[in-house]
């Protein structure tokens, strides 16, 4: 569990890592070298959030779970200009709910297509 509190994060880290980039993910870049970089997340299995963040930074993103209390003010501390948590809470609602989208139309689509296979395949003749 990463103890925000007792770090201090590098500038160099922070402009790795915009405001608007960070805030969405719930995420916030600990330290790094030339291959990999520790973020503080709360939810460090986001597959959605791994992929971005490594995407962005062409590192290889080390998650470690964070208390989002803790990320929360480490986000008004270290970026300030992006506006209070609030503003990020409601960016975070909205890339969870587009998540949560994206996941009921796979289902439905793994769903209508494993309805169909079967149907084929009892068409065919092959139970």
């Amino acid at each position: 569990m990463a103890d925000l509190s007792r770090i201090q994060i590098a500038p160099e880290n922070l402009s790795m890592m915009p405001g608007g980039l960070v805030r969405p993910y719930r995420a916030l870049p600990e330290e790094r070298d030339s291959l990999n970089c520790c973020v503080a997340m709360e939810r460090p299995l986001s597959r959605d959030a791994l992929s971005c963040l490594a995407s962005e930074t062409g590192l290889r993103i080390i998650p470690l779970m964070a208390l989002m209390q803790d990320l929360e003010e480490a986000f008004d501390h270290y970026y300030p200009e992006d506006g209070p948590g609030l503003r990020a809470k409601k960016v975070a609602n909205r890339v969870e709910r587009g998540m949560v989208q994206r996941a009921l139309i796979g289902a439905a689509v793994g769903a209508v297509c494993g309805y169909g296979y079967h149907f084929l395949m009892r068409c065919a003749g092959s139970t």
